[in-house]
């Protein structure tokens, strides 16, 4: 885990890493966080912010882009860190997890790339 000042620290408990991942998945089932993110879909006018990638088109490896993601600049995990966020209802009650200026819409290729793809 990183802690605030981008150090690495190793984790005591071997489970977790697993409580920002359920958390993040409890939040992305919420009605707030679907409407973020059409929002964001229709601000970018449905394409991927970096490379301009559209669901139903080929990405650069061939492959269809079924869906676009909505990726926080700075980290779910982060944001959950900084604020001492364990709960959905503390998630649901954070700024800094809703702020549409910490979020982007990229394809899954663009969002591969990025630091914090699948780290909670």
């Amino acid at each position: 885990m990183r802690t605030s000042m981008g150090r690495i620290v190793p984790l005591r408990n071997k489970d977790m890493w697993k409580r920002p991942i359920r958390l993040k998945r409890q939040v992305q089932n919420t009605a707030q966080y679907r409407q973020e993110k059409a929002y964001l879909l229709m601000k970018c006018g449905n394409k991927c912010e970096l490379c301009g990638a559209r669901v139903g088109g080929i990405d650069s490896k061939g492959k269809y882009i079924k869906q676009l993601d909505l990726h926080h600049i700075v980290s779910f995990e982060l944001i959950c860190e900084q604020n001492n966020i364990t709960t959905i209802e503390q998630a649901k009650m954070c700024p800094a997890l809703w702020d549409t200026k910490n979020a982007q819409i990229l394809c899954i290729d663009c969002h591969k790339k990025t630091s914090s793809y699948g780290k909670g």
